[in-house]
């Protein structure tokens, strides 16, 4: 389930960035553009290059402030911290290679005009300081019943296969093992995990009711702890969804 931020009616940036910061303290995974320092990139050359609106899509992935966030949470304070990351455009740098992924950055100085955004001396990404700015927010399974409990995967891998340059043939798929971590409200209950290998197949109500929509099913029993996790080997190419739900629910 998503929202998106309505630009058609947005007057400034700072209406943007509020947005922003309040939709992510709400625990919601909030996706928004930003240009690229396409100079630093090695994407063009000139100053005024790049689109006029973003160039890359980035997850925000956390927000600090001096202030505590319950007192202002849906105003971003110019010096907040915004803090996502870029999937691994820049780079690879050192030996041996690695992406710096994670940036950060004080409110203050996070949004810019498209020239400032490619001053080689300046930093890899900006927010577009005028409107329109564009974001999603993740805010969760769709989930008719709101039953369905938080599932957090880690991957034994950080990277996708390299694809040839210019290819249209996607790379081959690589072994990967992922482990999905039940976070557990009510120790006292039971509870289900369900894997689905498409996307078609994932309920969006009665969970428990279309198991066998589900490819592998996990039972979670009482007094398991707070948390339950489950490793499933599968590949960069195969599509893995999971959902859990209480044992009593449809």
């Amino acid at each position: 389930k998503t929202s998106e931020f309505y630009w058609p009616t947005q007057r400034n940036t700072r209406s943007f960035t509020d947005w922003v910061k309040s939709r992510t303290l709400k625990g919601q995974i909030v996706i928004i553009g930003l240009f690229n320092n396409g100079i630093l990139l090695g994407e063009w050359s000139g100053r005024d290059g790049g689109d006029a609106e973003y160039d890359h899509i980035v997850p925000v992935l956390g927000w600090s402030s001096g202030k505590p966030l319950t007192e202002m949470p849906d105003t971003a304070l110019p010096n907040d911290v915004i803090s996502f990351s870029d999937n691994g455009l820049y780079g690879p740098f050192g030996s041996p290679p690695a992406y710096p992924f994670l940036y950060s950055s004080r409110m203050r100085h996070f949004a810019g005009t498209r020239r400032q955004a490619n001053n080689p001396d300046g930093p890899v990404y900006l927010l577009s300081n005028h409107a329109p700015n564009f974001a999603i927010a993740v805010e969760g399974p769709l989930d008719l019943d709101d039953v369905t409990i938080p599932v957090r995967l880690s991957a034994s891998i950080n990277y996708e296969p390299p694809i040839t340059d210019g290819s249209d043939e996607p790379p081959l798929p690589a072994p990967l093992t992922l482990t999905a971590s039940v976070e557990i409200p009510n120790t006292a209950s039971a509870y289900k995990l369900y894997l689905y290998d498409d996307f078609a197949r994932v309920p969006v109500a009665n969970f428990n009711a279309a198991a066998s929509a589900a490819a592998r099913s996990w039972h979670i029993p009482p007094d398991s702890g707070t948390t339950f996790s489950v490793a499933v080997p599968t590949s960069t190419g195969a599509t893995a969804v999971f959902r859990a739900v209480p044992q009593s629910a449809p």
